[in-house]
């Protein structure tokens, strides 16, 4: 399970393979995160999305996940994998985006970068002469 909150909001992303066996490791409980709260005291608004089945290049497990969608103008981009889970991250976060248009973008190819929609929105640090 994974947690990804943002300061600006009080909402955060849990990503969760139940049943699936192993998960990816990571430091904070569905528990820890409905414990903790905004620097105002607002508790956090957790949504669980699932985790499409393991994408592997090279013997390396890529970081494969609905939670990388990037918001904009009017919709939201969500990572898609050919992966029977696609449908049912598109469905939740279209019940949390409901004033915009959820369109799945295929990123398998995107996530060899090890990253898929949202980071590859992010800067690109200048070169060091």
């Amino acid at each position: 399970m994974t947690a990804t909150c943002s300061r600006w909001s009080s909402s955060c992303w849990v990503k969760t393979r139940p049943n699936k066996g192993a998960t990816p490791r990571v430091g904070n409980t569905p528990a820890d995160i409905r414990a903790a709260r905004t620097r105002a005291g607002k508790q956090f608004t957790l949504v669980e999305l699932p985790l499409p089945r393991p994408v592997v290049f090279n013997g390396q497990r890529l970081p494969a996940s609905y939670a990388n969608f990037y918001i904009a103008n009017g919709l939201v981009l969500v990572p898609t994998f050919n992966d029977p889970n696609d449908r049912v991250a598109l469905n939740i976060l279209s019940e949390v985006f409901p004033g915009r248009e959820v369109v799945g973008i295929h990123s398998v190819d995107l996530v060899w970068g090890l990253g898929t929609l949202h980071c590859m929105t992010q800067q690109q640090p200048a070169a060091l002469s």
